[in-house]
C-alpha cells in the first residue's frame, strides 16, 4: 500500500492479486509505486510459467524508473521501458528450449499534477470512477471489434472465445504498439487497474457499486477480488485502486 503527495493530489493506492479458483499458478503481476505516481498491472501469457516471467519482468523494470519533472517525460520513459522489455521477450524466443511467445498485457497509470496518463497494450483495463459514473479509459486490444463489425451482437460475443484473442501484447511484435491517453484529474477520482480475470467476471454496475461503497482503497480492492473469488474465478484476478484526494482533505489515509 502506498500514500503519496503528487503536487495537487494525495494518492492513496492498494493492489491485490490472486491465483483464482481454477488456475494452478498466478501469471498476473502489479506495481504499486504511489511515491512515483506510477501504477501498473500485467497479465502474462505463454503457457506453464512463461507468462509469469513476462509479467514480472514488466513490473520489475517499471519499478526501476526514476520520477521525471514533467508528465510527458515520465510517459516517454515508461514507453521506452516497455519497448525494451518487449525486445528482450522477443529475443528470448531464440534461446535453446524456447517454446514460442513469452508475452503479457500491460496497463500503466501515471498521475502528476492535475493530469494523468494511461498507457496500455492488451486487454488489462483502467477504469475511472468520477461523480458516481464509471468510465473505461482503455480500449481492449483484442478481436472484439472485428466480430462486432462482422455483425455479431455484443451480448453473444461470450459464445466466441476467438473474439477475446489479443491483437497487441508485450513480447509479440516489434516495435510494441502501445496506446496512450491523457486526461485531467479531479479530487475524488478513483482509478481501477485490473486484469481481465476481474473485468471478465464483474459487470460494470457491480464494479461501480464496490468502488463507491469502499471506505478505503484497501477495503475496495479486497471486496472486488472477493466478489470474483465467490464465483468460478476461472482466471487469475488482479485489482489495483488509486484514489485522488485534495491535500487539505481530512481523510487522506488508505
Amino acid at each position: 500500500m502506498q500514500t503519496s503527495h503528487v503536487q495537487t493530489f494525495h494518492c492513496a493506492s492498494h493492489g491485490l492479486t490472486d491465483t483464482g479458483n481454477v488456475r494452478s499458478h498466478n501469471e498476473d503481476a502489479l506495481l504499486d509505486a504511489g511515491a512515483a505516481g506510477l501504477w501498473a498491472v500485467a497479465d502474462g501469457a505463454g503457457g506453464h510459467d512463461r507468462g509469469e516471467v513476462a509479467s514480472q519482468m514488466i513490473v520489475q523494470e517499471l519499478a526501476q524508473l526514476k520520477p521525471q519533472v514533467f508528465l510527458g517525460e515520465q510517459a516517454q520513459a515508461v514507453s521506452a521501458c516497455l519497448q525494451a522489455v518487449n525486445a528482450r521477450l522477443i529475443s528470448m524466443r531464440a534461446l535453446p528450449g524456447s517454446q514460442g511467445i513469452i508475452g503479457s498485457t500491460v496497463c500503466v497509470l501515471l498521475v502528476h499534477g492535475k493530469h494523468s496518463v494511461c498507457l496500455w497494450a492488451g486487454d488489462s483495463r483502467i477504469y475511472l470512477l468520477r461523480g458516481g459514473k464509471l468510465q473505461q479509459l482503455t480500449r481492449d486490444h483484442n478481436r472484439m471489434e472485428e466480430f462486432l463489425a462482422a455483425g455479431f451482437s455484443e451480448a453473444d460475443l461470450h459464445k466466441y472465445p476467438a473474439a477475446r484473442q489479443l491483437v497487441r501484447a508485450v513480447g509479440v511484435t516489434s516495435p510494441l504498439p502501445l496506446e496512450m491517453q491523457m486526461q485531467e484529474c479531479c479530487a475524488g477520482d478513483c482509478f481501477l487497474l485490473c486484469s481481465d480475470g476481474l473485468s471478465g467476471e464483474l459487470e460494470e454496475a457491480e464494479i461501480t457499486a464496490i468502488l463507491q461503497a469502499g471506505p478505503s482503497v484497501q477495503a475496495t480492492v479486497e471486496q472486488l477480488v472477493q466478489a470474483v473469488l465467490a464465483r468460478r474465478a476461472r482466471d487469475n484476478v488482479t485489482a489495483l485502486a488509486v484514489r485522488l484526494e485534495n491535500p487539505t482533505d481530512a481523510n487522506m489515509t488508505p
